[in-house]
């Protein structure tokens, strides 16, 4: 049997990445709420994209336009009705 050469792990040697791992509800509404105001960093946003599915994000937003405009409607009725 023929041994075979010995392979030395160098700094540039590509390292096995591990699969990312899913965000959470909390991060997601973070990002979205975030996304709402409009103070997301250009790094933060490229980051998410990679660990945040556009499925979550979309039904976050959903849930925020909701509930943003939910609580106008019962704003404008409390100030109209004094």
């Amino acid at each position: 049997m023929p041994l075979q050469p010995r392979r030395w792990q160098t700094m540039t040697d590509p390292q096995p990445n591990p699969p990312p791992q899913q965000a959470s509800f909390i991060h997601v509404v973070g990002v979205v709420l975030s996304a709402f105001i409009g103070i997301r960093k250009r790094q933060a946003a490229d980051k998410d994209h990679v660990v945040i599915k556009p499925a979550h994000i979309i039904v976050a937003g959903i849930i925020g336009a909701l509930l943003l405009i939910a609580t106008l409607v019962t704003l404008v009725r409390f100030i109209i009705a004094r």
